[in-house]
């Protein structure tokens, strides 16, 4: 869907990605072991993990089932391995109390005219993205954009 040309190379064919949300506690036994080496327990639990993410695929999309050809499960270790994380956490800052009171969030930066946005400008998740572009917005039009989206 995303990609003009996929049809034309896969016809017929399509990708999906499931996200869900998982506790660092399952992992942790693993957190001292190598990439792609991680032993039988571990495999086990992506196993059982990427059934019941399939599983709600299924009972929302019941014609898929026996259509998926591959599947691969990232784990909080995958995101400490390639992305440098320490916990797993892959989507910005963790959600401590620490994080939202830094002070130092927001649209403006010490760069003239560069102006930020995304989820660790206002809050975390879909609808801080969502947020932060109006911050980032408020900021660029100098007025309060969320009002401007009320009355819109």
């Amino acid at each position: 869907m995303k990609d003009p040309s996929w049809e034309s190379r896969y016809p017929g064919r399509t990708t999906i990605d499931i996200a869900g949300l998982t506790t660092w506690s399952l992992f942790e036994p693993y957190a001292d072991s190598a990439w792609m080496r991680r032993g039988a327990d571990y495999e086990r639990l992506k196993d059982r993990l990427t059934g019941e993410l399939l599983g709600q695929v299924f009972r929302f999309c019941p014609q898929l089932e026996g259509r998926i050809d591959h599947t691969e499960l990232a784990t909080p270790l995958s995101f400490n391995h390639f992305l440098g994380r320490e916990r797993g956490d892959f989507m910005s800052l963790a959600h401590t109390p620490q994080r939202f009171a830094l002070r130092d969030l927001g649209a403006h930066t010490h760069v003239p005219g560069l102006l930020l946005t995304g989820q660790d400008v206002a809050s975390a998740g879909v609808s801080g993205a969502i947020m932060g572009g109006v911050v980032a917005a408020s900021a660029a039009l100098e007025r309060d954009a969320l009002e401007d989206l009320a009355t819109a």
